[in-house]
């Protein structure tokens, strides 16, 4: 596992510089992500097309989820999607790359460097397969699993989050139990203060520099985690969820939320760092705006 990466940073100095800074970055990398959503749709709907009896209308990425295989590289678009049904969904493209299309490509590389090659994927190379899951309502089911989600690590809290992908249901006829992955992308953050080297006010006046004055250490990292959930339920509402899966992410959110007595475990079963620090928009979109700027 990768180590949390650090940053120290003078208190009212160099904190004050950061909002300008990750402002330009922002702009930039929220234009060229809407560009690579046109394409995503565009493609994604040409697949949906020829295997289902709805269309996409519209989707909206999250981020993109590199992990290397044997021999090539899993690529998975996230997002939300809206679709012909008025239906709401998480959706996925998955592509298979080579692995030389990455060689240039660190994971601290730019917004502009990893935006060029996941322009380049959508653009010439054909996708294996894609996820559409529907659900009632975005807002309410990311929170609710959000919610749900401890941190990956002791001491670190969960700065922001999404439902990166949620899996469609599996169903067992023989125990009546059904069971399904949610993924997250997570930021965590520990801050420590204690003192330090800085600038500082003297007695008489005039600015120092000297120690004492209060550092803020941060340690944060972006990372994804994914968590198993298992539920139980009697013969009557297990078909019921069968025919309609939706109802299935409703209920447990409301598990969640206090408002039923559903039989429901979920276990952590994987946590990983992302591969590339700009391939995600977690410092950019939330639930809401992602949901609200879906076509419909």
């Amino acid at each position: 596992m990768r180590k949390l990466k650090k940053m120290f940073v003078t208190v009212g100095v160099i904190a004050s510089l950061t909002p300008f800074l990750a402002g330009c970055n922002s702009n930039y990398k929220e234009k060229r992500a809407d560009e690579l959503n046109t394409q995503i749709t565009h493609v994604l709907k040409g697949e949906l097309e020829s295997q289902e009896a709805y269309d996409l209308l519209d989707f909206k990425l999250i981020g993109t989820d590199v992990a290397k295989t044997a021999f090539d590289y899993g690529v998975k678009f996230n997002g939300v999607a809206s679709l012909s049904n008025g239906e709401s969904a998480y959706a996925s493209l998955n592509y298979s790359i080579p692995s030389t299309e990455f060689l240039k490509l660190e994971k601290r590389s730019s917004a502009k460097q990893v935006y060029n090659l996941l322009d380049k994927i959508v653009q010439q190379y054909k996708p294996v397969s894609y996820s559409i899951t529907p659900v009632t309502n975005l807002v309410n089911i990311n929170d609710a699993f959000v919610k749900n989600a401890p941190t990956p690590f002791k001491g670190y809290n969960i700065k922001d989050a999404l439902v990166y992908n949620l899996a469609a249901p599996e169903f067992n006829d023989e125990d009546k139990t059904i069971s399904f992955d949610v993924k997250t992308l997570m930021e965590v953050d520990k801050v420590k203060i204690k003192p330090g080297w800085g600038l500082c006010v003297g007695f008489s006046g005039p600015v120092c520099f000297g120690f004492g004055m209060p550092i803020a250490v941060h340690s944060n990292g972006t990372f994804t985690t994914i968590d198993k959930y298992v539920i139980k339920v009697d013969d009557k509402t297990y078909e019921a969820m069968k025919a309609n899966p939706k109802a299935i992410y409703d209920a447990c959110a409301e598990k969640i939320n206090g408002k039923n007595n559903l039989e429901m475990k979920a276990d952590r079963k994987l946590t990983s760092y992302v591969t590339y620090d700009e391939a995600d928009l977690l410092d950019i979109e939330d639930i809401h705006s992602l949901n609200n700027d879906l076509s419909r």
